[in-house]
C-alpha cells in the first residue's frame, strides 16, 4: 500500500486539506507567528471577522446560518501549537521543516516526528466548518496559543468578550465532560566540575525503544519511563562500584516540558576500568529484568552500554549523588484511579525532563489529577527537594475542568455518539479557564483521538475522524432551538 503524502482524496476532504496546510507551518509552542498569520488570512479570505490578541490567540466570529439567528451562540476551541519530538538521529528541524506526514490505510501519521494531531485535528475541524455552508448557530471560534507549555493563551484570554452559552472543545479524546488539573515543577541540582579519576574508563548507557506518550492520556497504560529506567540501571551499577557522572539526559530537551513520558535517556559515566566487564554483565541482567517487567506494556525496551573516549571532566560526587537520590525519590507513574469514573486516572506524576546544563542538572515533573491529590504529590516533591537542599520553581497550576452540562444537551449528544461514553480527560487543557471565565458555560469535548500523542508514534484514525466530523455537523444542526 502506497503512502499518501498530500492527504488527497480522503474524506472529509476539507478537514484533511486544512490539516495538511497547517502541517506545513512550524508551530512549536512559542513559535506562533506563522500559524496566526495563516488563520487571519483564512478568515479574511472567507469574510469572517477575526482578531489576534497579545497572547497570539485568534478569535473569529462566524454568523449564524439562515434560520439559526435565534439559537444560542456556540463557542468552539482548539489550540494551534504542538509538541515537537523526533526520533534519535532525525535531522528534522521543527523551526522550519513541515511535518513529514502521510496517510496509509486508515491511519495518518508522520515519519520520525510527532504528527501534531494534538491539536491540529481540532484546528482543521474548525477551519473546515468555518469554510462550509452547513447549518449552525452563531459561532465564536477560539484558537489558543501555547497550550502545550504554560497555557499562556488560555491564561491571558479575555473571557468577557464571549456571549456563548454552549462550548465544544476540540482538543480531547472522544466524548469528554471534564479534565484533570495539572501542576508543573522544575528542580535544580548545581554541580562543580571535577577531573575524572585515574584508571577510569568512560561508558555511555542508553535507554531507548520505549513507547513514550502523553503523561495523562497514557497514565492508565503504566508505560515505562526511560529516565526512571536509566536511574534503575545506575542504582544497580552503584552496587558494584562507585562512578562519576559526565553527562546525563532524558525526555524532552529544553526544560520544563515534562508532559511527555520519556522515551529515551542516557548517561555518560566514568568507572574503574577493572570493573567494566562486571558492570556490562550487570547491565545485561537489569535489561532482561526490565524487559520482563514491561513485556506487555513496553515490549521494545533497549538498554546498551558502550565504551567511549575518555572525557575531561565530571560533576562532583555530592551533586551526582543528589541527582540519583532525587530521581529515586521522585513520584512517577500512576498513583490512583478516579473513584467516580470507571477506567479513569485519579492522579499521576511524570518525570519528563532530565538535562545537564553548564553548571546545573535540571529535572522537571508534571503532576496531574482529576481530584485534588495533585497538591499532595506536589508537597511530596517539594519536601524531597527541601531535604536534598535543592531549589525548585513552580511553573504552573492549571485548574481542572469540572462537569457542567445540562440534561437536554447531554441527551442530544448521547444519541448522536452512542458508541462513546462520556469520560473525564486525564490530560489537561485550558478548559478550566473557560468555565471560570464564562459563568454558566455548558461544556463538552468531542474529538477524535490523537493516538500516542506527544510521541513519534502519534497517529489519527481516518474513519474515526469521519465519524466525529459527521456528528459535529449534526449536533450543530440540531441546536437550532436551544
Amino acid at each position: 500500500m502506497s503512502k499518501n503524502y498530500k492527504l488527497t482524496g480522503i474524506e472529509p476532504v476539507a478537514v484533511w486539506k486544512y490539516f495538511y496546510e497547517i502541517s506545513q507551518i512550524p508551530r512549536e509552542s512559542g513559535n506562533n507567528e506563522g500559524i496566526t498569520k495563516y488563520l487571519l488570512a483564512f478568515c479574511e479570505e472567507h469574510n469572517i471577522e477575526a482578531v489576534r490578541d497579545d497572547a497570539y490567540n485568534v478569535i473569529a466570529r462566524v454568523k449564524a446560518a439562515p434560520g439559526y439567528e435565534g439559537a444560542s451562540t456556540v463557542l468552539l476551541q482548539s489550540h494551534t501549537d504542538m509538541v515537537c519530538i523526533k526520533d534519535p538521529g532525525s535531522t528534522h528541524d521543527f523551526s522550519k521543516d513541515p511535518i513529514p506526514l502521510y496517510a496509509e490505510g486508515d491511519i495518518i501519521t508522520a515519519e520520525g516526528t510527532t504528527l501534531g494531531a494534538d491539536d491540529g485535528i481540532g484546528v482543521a475541524f474548525m477551519l473546515a466548518l468555518m469554510a462550509s455552508d452547513k447549518p449552525h448557530p452563531a459561532l465564536e471560534c477560539v484558537f489558543t496559543a501555547d497550550e502545550e507549555t504554560d497555557m499562556n493563551g488560555g491564561v491571558k484570554l479575555d473571557y468577557s468578550q464571549f456571549k456563548a452559552k454552549y462550548f465544544i472543545n476540540l482538543d480531547g479524546f472522544g466524548f469528554a465532560v471534564g479534565s484533570a488539573g495539572e501542576i508543573d515543577i522544575r528542580m535544580f541540582v548545581p554541580f562543580i566540575e571535577r577531573e575524572i579519576k585515574a584508571e577510569s574508563t568512560s561508558c555511555c548507557i542508553t535507554v531507548s525503544g520505549l513507547l513514550g506518550g502523553h503523561s495523562g492520556n497514557q497514565a492508565m497504560d503504566e508505560r515505562a519511563n526511560a529516565i526512571v529506567l536509566l536511574n534503575r540501571v545506575l542504582l544497580e551499577i552503584e552496587k558494584i562500584c562507585s562512578f562519576q557522572i559526565l553527562d546525563i539526559k532524558g525526555g524532552r530537551a529544553g526544560g520544563c516540558m515534562a508532559t511527555a513520558i520519556a522515551a529515551n535517556a542516557e548517561a555518560v559515566i566514568a568507572l574503574p576500568a577493572r570493573k567494566l566487564t562486571e558492570v556490562q554483565e550487570k547491565v545485561e541482567m537489569v535489561t532482561a529484568m526490565l524487559k520482563k517487567e514491561y513485556d506487555k506494556r513496553d515490549p521494545d525496551i533497549t538498554i546498551t552500554i558502550l565504551q567511549q573516549e575518555r572525557a575531561c571532566n565530571a560533576m562532583d560526587d555530592e551533586a551526582a549523588k543528589k541527582v540519583i537520590d532525587l530521581l529515586t525519590l521522585l513520584p512517577d507513574g500512576l498513583h490512583s484511579t478516579n473513584q467516580h469514573w470507571e477506567n479513569t486516572m485519579g492522579s499521576t506524576s511524570n518525570v519528563g525532563v532530565l538535562e545537564k546544563r553548564v553548571d546545573v542538572v535540571e529535572v522537571a515533573v508534571t503532576i496531574r489529577s482529576t481530584d485534588t491529590k495533585r497538591y499532595y504529590l506536589l508537597e511530596q516533591v517539594c519536601r524531597i527537594c527541601d531535604v536534598l537542599g535543592l531549589r525548585t520553581e513552580l511553573i504552573c497550576d492549571f485548574p481542572a475542568w469540572e462537569y457542567n452540562v445540562d440534561e437536554e444537551w447531554m441527551d442530544m449528544i448521547k444519541k448522536l455518539y452512542p458508541e462513546y461514553k462520556p469520560r473525564i480527560l486525564p490530560g489537561t487543557g485550558e478548559l478550566g479557564y473557560f468555565t471560570k471565565g464564562i459563568p454558566g458555560l455548558k461544556m463538552v469535548s468531542l474529538t477524535p483521538s490523537a493516538y500516542n500523542c506527544h510521541s513519534t508514534n502519534e497517529s489519527l484514525c481516518i474513519s474515526e475522524c469521519q465519524y466525529f466530523w459527521d456528528r459535529l455537523l449534526k449536533l450543530l444542526e440540531q441546536m437550532k432551538n436551544m
